[in-house]
């Protein structure tokens, strides 16, 4: 019975032992963390600070701090966290990604095996910019020209003493770089502007700007590529592809045309047949002349009789009348359009920019077939001619000449025999 007693009381006493050492042992928490005064706060950046006042008996996953523009900041609304740096049980990181002028709200938080704690919310507001501020968009654009609106909503404080756009090929526009600049006047305010002289199938970065006395600012960089001014014309008869290019009421072939039934060499000809060739081929197998790199390029030579019959369906060789509706298009005055030879209103400048801005190649087709005087066929390896279909006086014809000399190129309406060899560029019918 005493040894029953006994056992009884260790039983006991190992019970209590147990309850007591069950009450002193404390439960795993979340960590506690204090948020403190943010530093250093600028236009777009601030130091924020805590402490972390427990871990909740685990060791700390994570830690930092999130931030926003609406009170009590959470991880799970979207809301960038610092970085941070740690030394003992304090830590701080710097935010670079703040907007200026602007009140934001910051919480301190640690992620601990239990869970996540925030600590409390400190609030500040970022130093307000002295410079301008402004946004562009691009309403429309095409081959030649873009569209776009500025908007600039604030000054800095100051007088906005111009503001405009910039753009140009490469990446970061900017007034000291290589770029078309546009000025669209001073103040605040919404402005359009409409940019030409673009060029087709060509990536272009814009951006706008705006100026007071503390400096210059730069809108968002708006980047878009214009499409090809070109449409497309396949010849059934052989498979070749030509760009074609509205120019006013007219549609001309961009390419010259390379119809080629029949070859002979250049020494070859009669005025009245058709005859075609191909630049420094001297035979009349067409298959192996079609492999030569000039056939390839587009240096095909017709006499008048050929090139008369060469256009393909629907489309037909341009008269003199259509030629010279071309030159007008590029800004040649209308009376000196009708003279013979050198026109002195389109200077060489002129015609460069006034064919290579409507997409429309001649110089790089030089070369043309003549006869001396004993009738044989030679090449001129000079200048670029194109036939017309405009008879001028007995046994000759119209043709345009585009002339290098030197660095002056030169547009002339010439005539000469249908035994000689231009190059044709056909117009579609109407």
């Amino acid at each position: 019975m005493k040894r029953k007693r006994n056992y009884l009381i260790i039983g006991l006493l190992i019970s209590l032992i147990g309850l007591i050492q069950s009450c002193d042992k404390k439960e795993d928490t979340i960590p506690s963390v204090a948020t403190e005064a943010v530093t250093d706060a600028d236009e777009d950046s601030a130091y924020f600070h805590a402490t972390l006042e427990s871990d909740g008996g685990h060791g700390i996953l994570e830690y930092g701090f999130c931030y926003g523009k609406i009170t009590t900041p959470t991880l799970s609304d979207s809301i960038t966290k610092a970085e941070m740096r740690s030394s003992g049980d304090a830590f701080s990181g710097r935010e670079y990604r703040l907007e200026d002028g602007v009140k934001y709200y910051v919480r301190a938080y640690a992620k601990n095996e239990v869970g996540l704690a925030y600590g409390n919310q400190v609030e500040f507001t970022t130093i307000a910019s002295k410079l301008p501020k402004l946004v562009a968009e691009l309403l429309s654009f095409d081959s030649r020209t873009a569209t776009c609106k500025v908007n600039v909503t604030y000054d800095g404080g100051f007088d906005i003493s111009e503001h405009g756009i910039v753009i140009g090929e490469n990446y970061s526009p900017h007034l000291s770089s290589n770029i078309i600049k546009e000025v669209l006047g001073k103040g605040k305010g919404e402005f359009s502007i409409t940019i030409k002289g673009l060029k087709w199938e060509k990536t272009y970065h814009l951006k706008a700007y705006a100026t007071n006395e503390n400096g210059t600012t730069y809108s968002e960089e708006i980047i878009f590529e214009t499409p090809t001014i070109y449409g497309s014309f396949v010849d059934e008869r052989d498979g070749n592809v030509y760009r074609t290019l509205k120019i006013g009421s007219q549609t001309w072939m961009v390419d010259n045309l390379k119809y080629l039934p029949q070859v002979y060499p250049i020494e070859e000809g009669n005025p009245l047949q058709a005859y075609a060739y191909v630049r420094a081929y001297d035979g009349t197998n067409v298959e192996e002349a079609k492999e030569k790199k000039y056939y390839k390029d587009g240096f095909v030579y017709y006499n008048l009789v050929a090139a008369q019959l060469s256009c393909p369906e629907g489309w037909h060789l341009p008269t003199d009348e259509e030629w010279i509706d071309l030159e007008l298009a590029m800004g040649m005055d209308d009376k000196e359009s009708q003279n013979i030879g050198k026109r002195e209103s389109l200077t060489h400048v002129d015609i460069e920019q006034g064919i290579y801005n409507m997409g429309f190649d001649m110089f790089f087709y030089y070369g043309n077939r003549y006869e001396n005087g004993d009738g044989e066929g030679l090449l001129w390896p000079v200048g670029a001619s194109y036939w017309t279909n405009t008879e001028f006086e007995s046994g000759k014809y119209l043709y345009r000449y585009f002339g290098l000399n030197g660095d002056e190129k030169r547009l002339e309406r010439r005539s000469l025999y249908k035994s000689a060899g231009f190059c044709v560029r056909c117009v579609k019918d109407e």
